[in-house]
């Protein structure tokens, strides 16, 4: 009878077992599709921040071929009238005032980027260290159920 009993919880605990380890297999599961997503949401977001970035050096260097085109012409009109050529040398000026509040507007949107950046990195670490402590809290249940199997079998192997 008292076999049969121990049976019963060894099959009872060996249950629980199992049910702990597909709860783990599955919260493991859940917690790297989690992660997985803000992986691929933070990749997503540096690739936008990039993509930006590159628009922006890229109206730069098109806004400085402009200058320096207007600056060619200036000299070839400063020839023929020199009223002309002041006024293209005012267009000048203008378009490299524009210049300097386009790199003006470049670098506060590359500082957001890197601020976004970095935002992103530590929300990445922070998910990481979750998984690392979900982890470490299964590895102690796991523990504990084998601590709790093994008593009945302690006991048993006293007998």
């Amino acid at each position: 009878m008292w076999l049969t009993f121990s049976c019963k919880i060894l099959e009872e605990l060996r249950g629980l077992l199992q049910a702990a380890k597909e709860k783990r297999q599955a919260s493991l599961a859940e917690l790297s599709t989690k992660h997985q997503k803000n992986v691929e949401s933070l990749e997503a977001q540096l690739a936008d921040g990039l993509s930006h970035r590159t628009k922006a050096t890229e109206t730069i260097s098109a806004l400085q071929v402009l200058v320096a085109e207007k600056e060619t012409k200036i000299a070839d009109v400063d020839a023929a009238s020199s009223g002309e050529a002041a006024r293209l040398r005012a267009v000048i000026e203008t378009t490299k005032g524009e210049l300097a509040h386009l790199k003006q507007e470049h670098e506060k949107e590359k500082d957001s980027c890197e601020a976004a950046s970095q935002a992103l990195k530590s929300k990445l670490e922070v998910a990481e260290s979750n998984c690392i402590r979900v982890e470490t809290e299964l590895a102690q249940m796991r523990t504990g159920i084998r601590d709790i199997h093994a008593i009945p079998a302690a006991k048993y192997k006293r007998r």
